[in-house]
């Protein structure tokens, strides 16, 4: 009996060619890959498996199959995993870099108490803005004012170059005769609302707003010699200038 080991190139087993009795078979055998010939079988499928025909031989292979299907299945799910971090840095990728500005301005100002100026420091990231506020007004009358405020304002763009501002501030306000006497004081809310004209630029920018006093306490009116009563600013509207 003879038998020679020859490596098919289209498969990923042997054919096994034996002679024995006079009678030529060929049985599969798993085995690497080569155009060359073989010298041992990967695997020992008998002769008498395939002689038989009960399908053993073809058995044999369903593991590797099998194998190769599970790698296949593997690489598939951990691809499919890899997707959403992918996603996520492309997106911080094309993520701008955070905008900052400094802003140091004056303000020219109008309430029910009269005419008033002020002055602000501040810096903004991105759409966030917080800034101090120095406002005072009202001449030397009994609506004389002068308040104190931390504000922090959220900018939502309207075009590139204007956005609209609405945030809030909190602070102290003494008002009446400012110079003089009677005085009073009270804390305060700010909302605020307004308009922001040439958002990007580092200087020449111009906020145009509305600001609400809101008394955080109960208000006192106390009058001077002459009878008059004091009383607090409820709202003014603001031009700024940023430098």
């Amino acid at each position: 009996m003879t038998r020679a080991y020859e490596a098919c190139s289209d498969r990923r087993y042997f054919a096994v060619t034996e002679v024995k009795k006079g009678r030529v078979c060929q049985i599969p055998q798993l085995g690497k890959h080569s155009g060359k010939r073989a010298t041992e079988p990967a695997t020992g499928i008998t002769y008498g498996a395939a002689k038989r025909g009960d399908g053993s031989a073809r058995s044999a292979l369903r593991p590797t199959r099998r194998r190769m299907d599970a790698s296949y299945a593997e690489l598939v799910r951990r691809s499919v995993m890899a997707i959403p971090l992918l996603l996520a840095f492309a997106a911080r990728a094309e993520e701008p870099s955070p905008r900052v500005r400094p802003l140091v301005g004056i303000s020219a100002s109008g309430s029910d108490s009269g005419f008033g100026l002020g002055a602000q420091l501040g810096i903004r990231v991105s759409s966030f803005l917080l800034r101090g506020a120095l406002d005072f007004g009202g001449g030397t009358g009994p609506r004389g004012y002068i308040s104190t405020t931390l504000r922090a304002d959220w900018l939502h763009p309207i075009t590139e170059r204007t956005a609209l501002i609405t945030g809030i501030g909190v602070g102290s306000l003494v008002y009446g005769f400012i110079f003089d006497s009677p005085t009073a004081d009270i804390g305060v809310l700010t909302p605020e609302i307004g308009v922001l004209f040439g958002q990007d630029r580092s200087l020449g920018r111009v906020f145009g707003g509305l600001t609400a006093f809101v008394p955080l306490g109960s208000v006192s009116h106390p009058r001077d010699s002459a009878g008059k009563a004091v009383s607090p600013p409820r709202a003014m509207l603001t031009l700024l200038l940023s430098l």
